[in-house]
């Protein structure tokens, strides 16, 4: 579904487990599971076939069989061994059918090391044992085997033998979630349909289930519960900030008054998607706000990861007031503080010169740090955090909202207390 697929299922046994363990398996008779799948074929265009855990030889058998005479759609293969907690999760007798009658049907067949060692008897330690496996899978009848999950120190790597070359795809490990080999090869399947190359699928379904891992909630006492959907909530979030940056930028450019806000460094409004956690997860504006013909002016278009300084921020912030999504900055002065002070907002602050060696010598800690001093006995809401800068550092203040155009609304109310003050 996340992929732009339905995904009509076939139930070949019912489970009852919890987060940690299969606590049993009730498999389904031959003939429903095979009666199931019938009526899909016959009422759907069905443009890929993903299967998984079978469990029982004759299951094994009689999708074999019903799946031989459905070969237009490619079919990929989940030889589905044993649960995340070790249980089985198919008879002894049903390997021998799997690997003899299934696999030499799929486009491509997906296990893990352990399911590897299972269907070819070669112990991985290594990445030559790794390829002899591959290679042992050829042998079995298997047409394109991917061997998935391998752990290298803090890379995980998937590995795929395709027309004789073997290709390799790398990323950074994560924690073991349960439904991680479910989703990648489901994702290889819905990539195919949708017409991508079978190494580009592999690749691209690597980094889908990636993204999906570090999107898994606990749901329960044991395994974190992977949340391949999170890539649409996600998707629909980003749009939803660019297009509330963008309308604040439309009004904070049609506000001439503003331009005495803007500091050294320039202005930058952000916005974080709810539950932000990395630079990519913020919006902010190219190459920041400056001034041009006595107006502000973006120097580039709005985009993810445009604003660092500002994105660490309000990701920092939201870990403790998650509505608190947008941020703007700008010029610190005696005289604007006071504007804001007049307008009943609510100041939070931190002093440079307070901040620990250890924070000053890692890129990017700074203002992390800052808003931690800033919130951590601050009560409510802060509309803004601010400091007196320090060393190489522009004093700053920066307004909080839940919205980019509240921050510009914000901004716009200090721009005209600071003109009364001024004008006394």
């Amino acid at each position: 579904m996340a992929l732009g697929f339905h995904p009509a299922c076939v139930i070949s046994a019912i489970t009852y487990q919890d987060t940690k363990n299969v606590k049993g398996v009730y498999p389904l008779p031959p003939l429903c599971v095979k009666s199931q799948a019938e009526a899909l074929f016959s009422d759907l265009k069905v443009v890929a076939v993903k299967v998984g855990m079978l469990w029982s030889k004759d299951n094994v058998e009689a999708v074999a069989e019903l799946l031989d005479k459905h070969r237009e759609a490619p079919l990929v293969v989940d030889p589905v061994v044993e649960a995340k907690g070790g249980e089985p999760l198919i008879e002894k007798e049903g390997i021998k059918v799997l690997t003899d009658k299934l696999l030499p049907l799929a486009t491509v067949v997906t296990p893990n090391v352990k399911e590897a060692e299972t269907l070819t008897g070669v112990k991985v330690r290594s990445e030559e044992d790794l390829k002899a496996a591959l290679e042992n899978l050829k042998e079995l009848g298997v047409k394109n085997p991917v061997i998935k999950g391998w752990r290298r120190g803090e890379k995980v790597i998937d590995l795929l033998l395709h027309e004789g070359n073997i290709y390799m795809f790398k990323r950074e490990a994560v924690e073991d979630v349960r439904g991680s080999g479910c989703t990648f090869s489901s994702a290889i399947a819905a990539l195919l349909a949708k017409g991508y190359p079978l190494p580009e699928a592999v690749e691209e379904a690597g980094w889908f289930t990636w993204r999906a891992i570090r999107s898994s909630e606990p749901v329960g006492l044991g395994f974190k519960v992977i949340e391949p959907l999170k890539e649409i909530e996600k998707a629909s979030a980003k749009l939803e900030a660019l297009y509330e940056v963008r309308k604040g930028l439309r009004v904070l450019e049609e506000s001439p008054e503003l331009v005495k806000l803007i500091p050294e460094v320039r202005m930058n409004l952000v916005v974080g998607i709810p539950g932000a956690k990395e630079i990519d997860d913020v919006c902010g504006v190219e190459g920041r706000v400056t001034e041009v013909a006595g107006k502000p002016r973006a120097a580039g278009c709005p985009s993810f990861g445009a604003s660092s300084h500002l994105a660490r921020l309000v990701i920092e912030v939201m870990k403790h007031k998650p509505h608190l999504r947008a941020a703007l900055n700008v010029k610190y002065s005696p005289e604007t503080l006071e504007a804001c002070r007049r307008l009943g907002f609510k100041l939070a602050c931190f002093d440079r010169r307070m901040e620990p060696e250890n924070v000053q010598s890692i890129e990017g800690r700074s203002l992390t740090w800052g808003v931690q001093e800033a919130l951590k006995n601050f009560e409510g809401d802060p509309d803004a955090i601010y400091d007196e800068g320090g060393v190489g550092k522009e004093p700053m203040i920066r307004l909080l909202g839940r919205s980019a155009l509240e921050v510009v609304k914000k901004a716009r109310k200090i721009a005209s207390e600071l003109e009364n003050i001024i004008s006394k």
